[in-house]
């Protein structure tokens, strides 16, 4: 796909706390000196979930290119809050960067009263390395209920006797859903659980109707054991690996995609030629690396290159989108 089509695709996808910056973002770091020492990396997401185990990926090569150690370093916490923040208290000049992802940098700060940062005017975006361009919402194989349609329906005319299962309040399974609901009109009870994968569990064993899953992979052998079924795709095309699932965008919520995409990002003011420099190497590593696509297409996520802007533009969709599902239904939590 051209570039230029790619992005505007991206875009699609889905439906500010400030924190003071010492350097201009129009600065220049002096010619051919950056990286000339290790560069830290800060992802705030335990280490073996999918944002560390990406972001280990693209720093194995990506330090190669610079000629200088990447640093991975997790410091999870308070809903991604804790290494953001510390990301942003760093100088911005390029040597703390953040493995930033839809959850950390968006929702956390639109959930958590006060906000810990604005998740637009904070950051210094630098590059989106990998999307989803589609999860699943799957459903007790017990329910007879086999398309989206189908089930908010029935959730119109039966209010409140259908559930949903989260990853908790605030989480992105939970805003979604949120947001489905407000687009169909329809009352259905959220249950939070702690994390995806007891969400999961919750559908598996009876315990909930439906969920958005966590990971597809996590989802398959329950598919595969009849305990739960593939209800519809969340992108704006079917999956060529499960063709015969609706997408909400033609079944019941025309222009809906749920998003997640990771990328990487600095504070406000880290100066414009680093921003560069960085964008370009990341992006040659997404383009060459074929042991990172191949990984990323097993978890059902494409790598893609382009430039800062593309992070920048999907943080403000997301931010608007899910701003008003957040105030809609009144969700916070305490940071």
């Amino acid at each position: 796909m051209p570039t230029s089509n790619r992005r505007q695709a991206l875009i699609r996808l889905g439906a500010l706390a400030s924190i003071p910056c010492t350097l201009s973002a129009q600065a220049q770091s002096a010619p051919g000196t950056y990286p000339a020492k290790p560069v830290r990396l800060i992802v705030p997401d335990p280490a073996g979930g999918l944002p560390s185990n990406f972001a280990r990926l693209i720093a194995e090569p990506l330090s190669r290119q610079l000629g200088q150690p990447i640093i991975v370093d997790n410091k999870p916490g308070a809903g991604g809050s804790i290494g953001t923040r510390a990301m942003l208290q760093e100088p911005a000049d390029g040597y703390t960067l953040l493995f930033t992802y839809i959850s950390n940098q968006v929702i956390t700060a639109l959930i958590q009263k006060p906000a810990p940062y604005h998740p637009v005017n904070d950051f210094a975006p630098i590059a989106l390395c990998i999307v989803n361009t589609g999860g699943f919402m799957v459903v007790n194989a017990a329910l007879p209920i086999h398309t989206p349609r189908e089930l908010f329906a029935y959730a119109k005319a039966n209010p409140g006797r259908l559930n949903f299962a989260s990853a908790g309040v605030g989480s992105i399974t939970h805003l979604a859903i949120e947001l489905i609901k407000n687009k169909t009109g329809s009352y259905i009870v959220h249950i939070p659980f702690n994390g995806p994968t007891p969400a999961m569990l919750a559908v598996v064993n009876g315990d909930a109707d439906f969920a958005i899953a966590g990971s597809l992979a996590a989802a398959l052998p329950f598919v595969a054991s009849g305990k739960v079924r593939l209800l519809a795709r969340l992108g704006e095309k079917r999956s060529p690996d499960y063709p015969d699932v609706a997408t909400l965008f033609e079944d019941t919520v025309p222009g809906l995609i749920v998003p997640f995409w990771m990328g990487f990002t600095a504070r406000t003011g880290t100066p414009a030629d680093i921003v560069a420099r960085l964008n370009r190497e990341i992006n040659h590593v997404l383009a060459s690396d074929t042991n990172l696509r191949k990984i990323a297409a097993t978890s059902y996520l494409e790598t893609v290159e382009g430039p800062p802007s593309l992070l920048r533009d999907v943080v403000a969709r997301d931010f608007e989108t899910f701003g008003k599902v957040v105030r809609d239904n009144h969700i916070t939590v305490n940071s």
